[in-house]
């Protein structure tokens, strides 16, 4: 279904057509509502307008919040068909391939992603966790020490970069942060260890506390 998508884009499918309130309310009550009533919404409101690519990109993050990512990657790809322009479809694709382990083109997609305009902390602090699996230990430390540069309290990337140190085996460094996470910084060390003792229990913990 998604694949088709190789035909021209309509003045009438753009953003400022007379669907474009809906389209916003959808947005604004996205946190209010389930996720299968925003997935309606999107989807009816995306039989009318089909090539809207910002509210593919909308649709596809919702099945990514829901780790459904073998249906939100077909999504992002088909909002960046319909408008190569938008940066998050890009950022969300090298999520999506780190988390399929394909290493390299989830970083032509984060690269892409920040070329159009993506500097998102989020965004940000995904890449660092990428390149603490495919770079050296000294280009990680530069690249936390540029994001320092912002003012980083989410508990999620205070977590994030100290997993970072830990991949690294700076220990000191990977406690500090962990120390000044709200979600870690009251746990013994028994439990930050089995937090830590394999990538399945960091993903599983940074997912808990990111929600």
């Amino acid at each position: 279904m998604l694949s088709a998508c190789n035909f021209k884009k309509k003045a009438k499918d753009t953003e400022t057509n007379e669907y474009y309130a809906d389209y916003v309310a959808i947005y604004k009550n996205y946190k209010h509502v389930s996720v299968d009533s925003t997935k309606q919404a999107l989807e009816m409101y995306l039989k009318k307008f089909p090539l809207e690519a910002k509210a593919w990109s909308f649709l596809g993050t919702v099945y990514l919040e829901q780790k459904e990512y073998d249906k939100a990657l077909p999504i992002f790809q088909k909002a960046i068909v319909l408008d190569s322009n938008l940066a998050h479809p890009y950022s969300a694709l090298g999520f999506l391939y780190y988390k399929k382990k394909e290493f390299a083109n989830a970083e032509s997609n984060y690269m892409k992603g920040m070329l159009k305009g993506d500097s998102s902390l989020q965004s940000s602090v995904n890449r660092l966790v990428l390149h603490s699996f495919t770079t050296p230990a000294d280009s990680c430390r530069k690249e936390i020490a540029q994001l320092q540069n912002k003012t980083i309290k989410e508990q999620q990337f205070l977590f994030a970069i100290g997993c970072v140190y830990h991949r690294i085996h700076d220990t000191a460094k990977r406690d500090s942060f962990l120390s000044i996470c709200e979600a870690t910084k009251t746990l013994q060390k028994k439990d930050r260890d089995a937090i830590l003792k394999d990538e399945i229990s960091i993903s599983d913990f940074q997912e808990s506390i990111s929600k």
